[in-house]
């Protein structure tokens, strides 16, 4: 049913319409179930669940009404991430790489290959995800501001780092 409703709306990418129904219900629930135990103290008490889910649901919506390229915001870090891997490829000397924009075309000892990315699949949205979590989790959390900034820096970093490694493993 879920899924026969996105074609009412335009919808292209109908997994991340339907991920986003989970992610809505699971959210509604667990803001319910929270405010039952803790009343409004829940957001003191336990955001980052509520937080994780409701960002998932939101960042599912965008890729589902805006998929691929459409959402220029989020794809204007895309091109860059890709010649960082494109620079990893020629460091490790695993083939040519050559990057235009979204673009990544392959030559390895395997043939030739052209590797689109979009957004999503360059972890944009972990990123997103990640900075309402850790400040949900730094708000919190009893220390000096610089030391807050610099966890957050640093989570960050690992983050696009991870996203590194999965454009790279996947070229």
């Amino acid at each position: 049913y879920i899924q026969e409703a996105a074609k009412s709306y335009n919808v292209n990418l109908v997994h991340s319409w339907s991920w986003m129904w989970d992610f809505i219900i699971m959210g509604a629930f667990v803001i319910i179930a929270v405010t039952i135990l803790f009343g409004k103290k829940w957001i003191r008490i336990a955001p980052a669940g509520p937080i994780f889910l409701c960002g998932s649901a939101i960042i599912l919506s965008l890729d589902a009404f805006f998929p691929y390229d459409t959402l220029g915001p989020l794809q204007y870090v895309v091109p860059y991430l890709v010649k960082a891997n494109v620079s990893i490829i020629h460091f490790f000397h695993l083939g040519t790489a050559i990057a235009k924009q979204n673009l990544m075309f392959l030559k390895g000892e395997h043939g030739s290959m052209a590797l689109q990315v979009f957004w999503p699949s360059a972890g944009v949205h972990s990123v997103i995800i990640y900075s309402l979590v850790m400040m949900a989790f730094l708000l919190k959390m009893n220390i000096a501001p610089k030391r807050k900034a610099m966890y957050f820096a640093l989570g960050i970093a690992g983050t696009i780092g991870v996203n590194l490694i999965r454009i790279f493993s996947l070229s």
